[in-house]
Parts: C-alpha cells; sequence; structure tokens
C-alpha cells in the first residue's frame, strides 16, 4: 500500500470510484476494486485529513481529528446499516470525515465540521444536524437569553447571504413552555443548527486548490460552531 503524506487533492480515480460503485453496488466489485479503495480513496482521505485539521486547529486548539479507519476517528466507515433499511446496498456511495469540538466521546454528538466526498465533487458543512435530546433542552433554555438568540441569528443571517444554506426550522410551532412570540421563535422551532455551502467542483476536489477552498468555507461556518459550542455543548 502506498501512503501519501502530503496532500495535493484527491487522485481522479478516487471520485472515478464513487462512480463505478453507484452502478456496482455489491461486495464483489468492491472486493475486486479494495485496492483502489484503499490507496486512492483512504490513503488521500488520510492525508486530507491531517491537513485541514492542523488548520482547524488554528481556529480553536481543541478541534479533533483522527486518521484511524474503523469508524472511530473522522473516517466514518463506508458500509452502510442496512437493519432497518429497505435498501440494502452494502455500501455509501461517499465517504464522510469529521471534525469536532467537544469532549463527547461519540464525535456526531460534538459540533464540527463535515467534509463529504463523491463522484461530482465535495461538500463541507458545520454545526449539528440534530441534537441530542440534552443539547436540545439546553439550546432552547440558551435561546430563552434574547441577547444569545439574536447572535445566533445573525450568524446564520450573514451565512445565507454569503451563499450558505441554512434550513429551514424543523418545527411548524414554537415549543411547549415558550411564547408564541417569544423574540427567538424561529430559532425556537429548530431541532439543530447547521449550515452547508455550495459543492466544490471535482476539477478543485482533484487539485491543490481542495485542501484551502475547505478550510476557507470552515473558516466562515467558524462562528456558527463556536456559538454551538460556548453555549448548548
Amino acid at each position: 500500500m502506498t501512503t501519501i503524506s502530503h496532500f495535493e487533492g484527491f487522485p481522479p480515480s478516487a471520485l472515478q470510484f464513487f462512480a463505478h460503485l453507484k452502478k456496482n453496488n455489491n461486495r464483489e466489485w468492491f472486493d475486486a476494486h479494495r485496492d483502489t479503495f484503499d490507496n486512492d480513496v483512504i490513503e488521500s482521505a488520510k492525508a486530507f485529513i491531517l491537513s485541514l485539521g492542523g488548520l482547524l486547529q488554528s481556529l480553536h486548539p481543541a478541534i479533533g481529528f483522527d486518521t484511524r479507519t474503523n469508524g472511530s476517528g473522522s473516517l466514518f466507515r463506508i458500509y452502510r446499516d442496512v437493519r432497518f433499511s429497505q435498501d440494502k446496498s452494502p455500501f455509501k456511495t461517499y465517504l464522510g470525515m469529521k471534525f469536532w469540538l467537544g469532549k463527547n466521546p461519540k464525535k456526531t454528538e460534538n459540533p464540527g465540521f463535515y467534509v463529504g466526498l463523491g463522484s461530482e465533487g465535495a461538500g463541507v458543512y458545520a454545526g449539528m444536524w440534530e441534537f441530542p435530546k440534552p443539547m436540545l433542552e439546553q439550546f432552547r433554555k440558551t435561546l430563552d437569553n434574547p441577547d444569545r438568540g439574536a447572535t445566533l441569528n445573525g450568524i446564520l443571517v450573514r451565512l445565507e447571504k454569503a451563499g450558505y444554506e441554512v434550513g429551514e426550522p424543523h418545527y411548524k410551532r414554537v415549543p411547549r413552555g415558550f411564547d408564541p412570540d417569544h423574540p427567538n421563535a424561529e430559532l425556537l422551532k429548530r431541532n439543530g443548527v447547521m449550515a452547508a455551502m455550495p459543492k466544490i467542483p471535482a476539477s478543485v476536489v482533484t487539485s491543490p486548490d481542495f485542501l484551502p477552498a475547505a478550510f476557507d468555507h470552515c473558516r466562515t461556518m467558524w462562528p456558527m460552531v463556536e456559538w454551538i459550542h460556548d453555549h448548548v455543548a
């Protein structure tokens, strides 16, 4: 196995692997192309994680990242959990990488950044898609303070104006116990806070420009992650 120590972009073969996997989502094809997955996808991802993780620690020194491939580190496993799904295809057709800020042993229950790599390019996301119940309760308690809610709302407005997607509230009504006319009513209807940027095209992902592009997006979304970490997590 060839170890890639310096990240200069994902090789085109990494993106092509996912394009072919969409058409051949079965164990026989995957096993026959495991060398491509291990060498071109995983080894490149490890180099990317180390490079982006180092840059992210300039935002906060406690941002975590890890190159383990067993699901405990930044890399999500490519194997799908099909136990409760009608879709029994065994593999995800993308690679997920997480960078987190917090001490919860479950990395998905900490705010942070997520990078998803697929056949058409990559996406960069920040925040938390859905708060676990204790964090949701803390989120609502925090928003009972009008000033803290105004700060978060200002962050989301600025991100939207910059072209990021921040999603719509999950609930139609303000949670029980809060005034429907609460100054943070729209935020209280959320069950998570996250932002996403338009997909980075394959031509950038396969070039040295991908690393600074991904970091620039993370840096732009950082105030939202910091707000969640300081007031919710």
